[in-house]
């Protein structure tokens, strides 16, 4: 869909992480903003949430993540993973963006959307949770809202 929305002149760079520690997200996300400062793009990090977890402790999961994601917290994203034995599959990605995010001036997460499989299948059966979320230049609010503030854009992207 990004291409049909940016044409032409749409280029993509695919990152992929296998190690996920703290110190190559660190880096990742270090070196992600430093190589796009300047520049008009959009990063955009990719993950399901809990897999295959009883509904009930599939949400409780997902919400430790998203509580991490809104905080724009990577480390402490990447700690509950590790302890929590947390069956997200990106969070290495997903912390590394926050990073570079905070480091090109993001003040702000929103979280989008959450839902699991089960809502649409409606089965009951265990399934993966997703969440959207956009990070956002300005101040930090603590509040979750679909707007964006005075300066900003309403396709997620940190503006300069």
């Amino acid at each position: 869909f990004l291409q049909f929305l940016y044409g032409d002149g749409f280029r993509l760079v695919p990152l992929t992480m296998l190690h996920q520690t703290a110190e190559l997200s660190d880096a990742v996300g270090r070196a992600l903003a430093q190589t796009v400062a300047g520049r008009n793009v959009l990063l955009v990090a990719t993950t399901d949430l809990s897999h295959h977890e009883p509904l009930p402790v599939a949400a409780r999961m997902d919400q430790v993540c998203i509580d991490h994601i809104a905080a724009m917290d990577p480390e402490g994203l990447l700690q509950a993973v590790k302890e929590q034995q947390i069956s997200i599959c990106g969070a290495g990605p997903v912390a590394a963006v926050l990073k570079a995010a905070r480091q090109l001036g993001a003040a702000r997460c929103e979280i989008l959307q959450y839902s699991t499989s089960g809502d649409i299948l409606r089965d009951g059966r265990p399934g993966v949770g997703y969440v959207s979320a956009r990070i956002l230049k300005g101040r930090a609010t603590g509040q979750v809202s679909s707007e964006p503030s005075a300066g900003e854009s309403d396709s997620g992207q940190v503006e300069r």
